[in-house]
C-alpha cells in the first residue's frame, strides 16, 4: 500500500520478537500527509498500531534512566530555545510516547527527575492538549546477531523524534479499536458494506506482490472484462469500476446491486447464480480476464470448482487473473482450514501460475485470499 505513494520509501523492517508486532522504517517527505493516508485507509487503520516520527538522534548503548532522559529533556530545551528567538512564547505542553510502551512511565519518571526550570519555561508534559509529540523508539539487537563488543544482553539503541502535534495524534487506541469493529462488523448497513468490500479487494491488489511493481501491475489489469462472483451489495464491481478502470464487468448476485453501483457505466448485473451464468456468457461469446470472487459458499472447494468450470468453458481469457477468497466453513478448525487452503491450491497449480496465498488485514480469521493467473 505504501509503495503507491509518491515521497514514501519503505526502508526496513523489524520484528522485535518478543511481541506481536513489527517496527516498519520509512521515510517520508511530509509525516503528516503519510500519518492521513494510513488512517484514511481502514485495513491500514487496522494494521497501524502508532506512528512514531524520528528526526535522526540516536543513541548507541546510553542508559534509559540517565542517558536517554537527558537526550530527551536536551530536545526540549532546544526547542524553547528556538521558539524564543522567534518571539513565540507560547507554552509547549509536549506528549512522550515510546517503543515498547513499557518504557514510557520509566522515562517520564526520569526526565522529571532531571527537569531545569530555567530551561524548559512553559514546557510542560502532558497525554492530552499537547502541541508536539517526543518519540522515543528502543530497539535490542540479541547477542547473537551482533558482530564486534556488546554486552552480555546484546546491544540496545534509542532513537529519538521531537514534532509539532499532527492532527491524526488524536485518534486513541479506543477510537481505532471501535473503527477495527465497525469495519469488521457483519451488522453495518449496505453502504458500509460496499465501503469494507471495495477495501477488500484494493488491499489483495495492492499487496499481490508482481513486478515491476505493484503500481506497474494494477496499470495492466486496466481495460479488462471483469466477471464478480457474488457481487452484492457491489464494493467490488465499484473497486473495478472506479479504480481499475474495466471496460466491463459481469456482476453475478441473486441478490440485489446497491443502486449506485448498478448504474455505474460498464456494469451489468446478472441476477443470477454462477451456475447459471457460466453457460449464458458461454453462449454470448464472453471472455473474461479478470476474475473476482468474495462468494460465500458451502464448500471451500466450490470457489476453485467455479473458476475451473468457467476455464473449461472457454469463458477465461489466457492469463486470467483471478482472485478468490476462502472462507472457513463452522466447525473446522484453523489448523483443518490451512491444510483445505493448501490442498485448494494445488488444484490451481496445474493451470495458474504466479499464485500467492495471504491472509488480508481485511479478511476474518477464517478467510484466506488466493490470486494467480490463468497459464
Amino acid at each position: 500500500y505504501l509503495q503507491y505513494f509518491d515521497g514514501v520509501e519503505v526502508l526496513s523492517s523489524l520484528d522485535p520478537g518478543k511481541r506481536a508486532v513489527t517496527l516498519l522504517f520509512v521515510k517520508s517527505k511530509d509525516p503528516a500527509v503519510l500519518a492521513d493516508m494510513l488512517l484514511s485507509v481502514p485495513y491500514a487503520a487496522i494494521a497501524v498500531n502508532k506512528m512514531y516520527i524520528l528526526d535522526g538522534d540516536v543513541i548507541n548503548e546510553g542508559t534509559l534512566d540517565e542517558d536517554v532522559a537527558k537526550m530527551a529533556l536536551k530536545k526540549l530545551a532546544s526547542l524553547r530555545r528556538r521558539l524564543d528567538q522567534c518571539d513565540d512564547s507560547n507554552d509547549i505542553v509536549v506528549r512522550v510516547q515510546a517503543f515498547p510502551p513499557k518504557i514510557r512511565s520509566r522515562l517520564i519518571a526520569a526526565m522529571d527527575s532531571k527537569w531545569n526550570e530555567e530551561q524548559l519555561v512553559g514546557v510542560d508534559i502532558s497525554p492530552t492538549g499537547f502541541t508536539h509529540t517526543l518519540s522515543v523508539v528502543q530497539i535490542e539487537t540479541p547477542k547473537e546477531y551482533i558482530t564486534g563488543d556488546a554486552n552480555e544482553n546484546g546491544s540496545i539503541t534509542h532513537l529519538f523524534g521531537l514534532v509539532s502535534a499532527l492532527p491524526t495524534d488524536a485518534v486513541t487506541t479506543h477510537d481505532r479499536r471501535r473503527f477495527h469493529e465497525d469495519y469488521s462488523s457483519e451488522e453495518s448497513g449496505k453502504d458500509e458494506s460496499i465501503s469494507r468490500a471495495y477495501y477488500k479487494l484494493q488491499e489483495a491488489l495492492t499487496r499481490y506482490s508482481s513486478e515491476p511493481s505493484p503500481l506497474t501491475f494494477r496499470q495492466s489489469l486496466e481495460g479488462s472484462v471483469a466477471l464478480d462472483c457474488g457481487a452484492a451489495p457491489g464494493g467490488w464491481t465499484k473497486y473495478l469500476i472506479d479504480e481499475i478502470k474495466c471496460s466491463a464487468v459481469f456482476s453475478i448476485d441473486p441478490g440485489s446491486l446497491d443502486t449506485a453501483v448498478e448504474n455505474l457505466g460498464g456494469v451489468e448485473h446478472m441476477k443470477s447464480t454462477i451456475e447459471n451464468a457460466i453457460p449464458i456468457l458461454a453462449e454470448r461469446g464472453v471472455k473474461v480476464n479478470l476474475w473476482v470472487s468474495d462468494m460465500c459458499l458451502h464448500a471451500a472447494t466450490d470457489q476453485v470448482d467455479w473458476l475451473l468450470r468457467a476455464n473449461d468453458a472457454g469463458v477465461l481469457s489466457q492469463n486470467t487473473f483471478f482472485v478468490l477468497t476462502l472462507k472457513c466453513n463452522i466447525g473446522h478448525s484453523q489448523s483443518s482450514f490451512d491444510k483445505q487452503v493448501e490442498k485448494e491450491v494445488a488444484r490451481l497449480k496445474g493451470i495458474a501460475d504466479a499464485l500467492q496465498t495471504l491472509h488480508l488485514f481485511s479478511n476474518r480469521s477464517g478467510e484466506r485470499t488466493i490470486m494467480g493467473r490463468i497459464s
